[in-house]
């Protein structure tokens, strides 16, 4: 076996090793990094459920046309539609059978040709490529080919894919519509749909008040009980995380 091969599995199972140690600052700092996250992402959701109501200028940011008791959360350009296309079939066969010579020259050969049609594979493939909208109602994507409407009292669940390096899909199944359909971005810009859908989605299925309270207990229940490899390094209270960020 060549050396550096030897080298890259042995340092390999000792990182491995390492991130097990609770002990090592490589788990010190996979757990204090993990908890910072936590915290950063229920203190966004927090923020946007306090002011989803102002987050978006109806009158200038967009030609969606909400209803009367809807609430815009969320728009981004540049979202792909994508929905599953199956590639086109093979066929796959042979034939068999036995010649018989009637002949010097001539001979004849009698049987039958068997085979399969192999459908293709279903891929997940852009259907178009437009602007995503999330309000308190449904989300709704609307490109120059393409229109989808996901009406949240019909969604039956969420799941994400990822389909490439620094790409994701966020399928959203409706009980309408026999295609499933979904939105594709960057990692960074799904992350703000996915978070946003959350919400849209709580909001309409709970009530505000009971969201808000139960964010604040989980932050407060977080910044009481931050891990040792956090409070080991400093004696202050944990600060904020979100205090300088913006939302879009």
């Amino acid at each position: 076996m060549p050396l550096f091969i030897v080298w890259a599995a042995v340092t390999g199972a000792k990182q491995a090793a390492r991130l097990k140690d609770p002990n090592s600052s490589e788990a010190r700092a996979a757990a204090k990094a993990a908890y910072l996250q936590s915290l950063n992402e229920k203190e966004t959701q927090l923020k946007i459920l306090e002011t989803y109501e102002s987050l978006v200028d109806e009158t200038t940011d967009t030609s969606f046309l909400a209803g009367p008791d809807e609430q815009i959360i969320l728009i981004m350009t540049g979202v792909s539609l994508v929905e599953t296309r199956r590639m086109g079939s093979s066929f796959k066969g042979g034939s068999a059978g036995v010649s018989y010579r009637l002949t010097k020259r001539v001979s004849v050969r009698s049987g039958s040709f068997q085979g399969q049609s192999i459908p293709g594979a279903e891929v997940p493939t852009i259907v178009d490529i437009g602007q995503f909208v999330v309000t308190t109602e449904r989300a709704v994507f609307t490109g120059p080919k393409q229109s989808r409407e996901f009406e949240f009292s019909k969604l039956l669940s969420v799941s994400r894919q990822v389909i490439g390096k620094g790409h994701s899909v966020l399928y959203l199944p409706v009980s309408n519509r026999k295609t499933v359909s979904g939105v594709g971005t960057g990692e960074g810009s799904l992350d703000t749909i996915s978070a946003r859908l959350n919400i849209a989605i709580g909001l309409k299925r709970g009530s505000k008040e009971a969201m808000i309270q139960g964010l604040r207990t989980e932050i407060e229940n977080l910044k009481k009980n931050p891990p040792r490899e956090l409070t080991s390094s400093q004696n202050e209270p944990v600060a904020s995380t979100t205090e300088s960020k913006t939302l879009n």
